[in-house]
């Protein structure tokens, strides 16, 4: 017993640091310049939850959905399964929070969304967009990572679960703390990632 408690996250990781970081790298390069229409696009949602238009919050969730399908095919089946094949398998939480998100899209009304205003959740759903969008790329270029491998929501999975617990919280979706599950379980999956990797 006292031998398996002498084991550290450290002593389960397969990659560096370096290596880790330049996968962001390798994604952006093989991307370009596909990025501009993919930050676009969520900037839209960002339009279409704060209009009062009957579809807005079926075509953010749709819009979620596709962003979902996008990232685990490109960023962790194409890249990130290479130096971790775990990763192969996570893919497939990505592939069943967009079918959860369409769903859910499905079952919401055409009515317009309210959420947004002063409300804590709906406080709480705008600063943690912020985040996702601006502040967490930049925390980590002043963490010294490179401009080149800078993490961006609707490209990189971290920053994209961010920004979908912040939408889910604006939306009026009844099942939000549903589709917040497979975000929440990602960041943790991260956060394990980077405790590791120190």
């Amino acid at each position: 017993m006292d031998h398996w408690l002498s084991y550290s996250l450290n002593d389960f990781l397969i990659f560096s640091p370096e290596t880790y970081f330049r996968l962001f790298e390798q994604s952006n390069s093989a991307l370009w310049p596909y990025q501009a229409p993919l930050l676009l696009s969520a900037m839209v949602a960002i339009w279409l939850i704060r209009s009062r238009h009957q579809v807005a919050q079926k075509a953010v969730l749709l819009w979620l959905a596709l962003i979902w399908v996008f990232v685990g095919l490109w960023m962790l089946r194409g890249f990130y399964a290479q130096i971790n094949p775990l990763v192969e398998a996570l893919a497939y939480l990505f592939y069943g929070e967009s079918l959860l998100l369409v769903i859910s899209a499905a079952m919401t009304e055409n009515t317009p969304n309210r959420a947004h205003g002063s409300t804590a959740r709906a406080i709480s759903g705008w600063l943690i967009i912020i985040y996702a969008y601006m502040i967490h790329p930049v925390v980590l270029l002043l963490a010294g990572r490179s401009f080149r491998g800078i993490e961006l929501v609707t490209i990189a999975p971290d920053p994209t679960a961010i920004a979908t617990i912040g939408i889910l919280l604006l939306l009026r979706n009844r099942g939000y703390l549903l589709l917040m599950i497979i975000p929440c379980a990602w960041i943790i999956f991260t956060i394990l990632t980077y405790m590791a990797l120190r």
